[in-house]
């Protein structure tokens, strides 16, 4: 804020206010001793969330699409060594190109398990690697039959 002895326009009822209020809050400011910013630990599923590299929020959508399902205590969620695997193994699927969508439709219940979840992943990485496969082989195909 603009000191009052700065301040070089018209000393109008706005700037008078404006300056009342910076000089309470100074006064206040000094008055009060100053506090460290006191941040709560971070708790120890928010911990584990970072380390994994997944947002609340995205888990949370996880969660309300159902394809997965955290254990709670308290109403709070705990991440236990099972649903750090299940979550490991959707980021994999997300970065396979799955959707959301076919998580949810990888086996017939909802949240589905971590061995279904490992099975559709390794069949979709096997596919992409048969259709690498044959597109290598198309080009040195064609590069035969250009020559």
């Amino acid at each position: 804020m603009i000191a009052r002895s700065d301040y070089v326009g018209p000393i109008t009822k706005s700037a008078e206010a404006m300056f009342a209020r910076a000089e309470r809050l100074a006064i206040s400011k000094a008055s009060k001793p100053m506090r460290r910013s006191a941040r709560r630990p971070k708790s120890p599923t928010r911990q584990a969330l970072e380390a994994l590299g997944v947002s609340p929020a995205v888990l949370r959508g996880w969660e309300g699409a159902g394809i997965v399902e955290l254990p709670r205590i308290g109403g709070r969620r705990v991440i236990d060594q099972e649903s750090i695997d299940c979550i490991t193994v959707i980021m994999a699927l997300r970065r396979a190109g799955f959707t959301i969508r076919e998580i949810s439709w990888i086996s017939d219940t909802l949240p589905p398990s971590a061995a279904a979840m490992k099975q559709a992943l390794q069949a979709r990485l096997d596919q992409v690697q048969t259709a690498r496969d044959v597109s290598i082989a198309r080009v040195l195909v064609a590069g035969r039959v250009a020559a």
